[in-house]
């Protein structure tokens, strides 16, 4: 949840919301959340810094991971989840 607030306070991100979407958007999220305790050790992304993600995705048993960057979108899927871009998801699931 920190990292989701983190991302979505980024200017670049940020220009694209209103505030109280935001706001309602983490609200939501949290309630609807469930806390994963990471116990896997992962080595699998080119980029270390992101083996944590892999592991959370792993021991959360997700079904997606939506990310925009390149060295975990290069995977594609792991352990059962799929590894899609922000974009794919929103024409997926037709998110408007």
């Amino acid at each position: 949840m920190d990292e989701l607030k983190e991302v979505l306070e980024r200017p670049r991100i940020k220009k694209n919301f209103h505030p109280e979407f935001v706001k309602a958007f983490l609200i939501s999220m949290a309630q609807a959340a469930t806390h994963v305790t990471v116990r896997s050790k992962v080595m699998e992304c080119r980029d270390p810094k992101y083996n944590y993600l892999l592991a959370l995705a792993k021991d959360g048993r997700a079904d997606l991971l939506i990310t925009g960057d390149k060295d975990l979108l290069v995977l594609e899927a792991f352990a059962g989840t799929r590894i899609i871009s922000p974009a794919s998801f929103l024409r997926t699931f037709k998110v408007n």
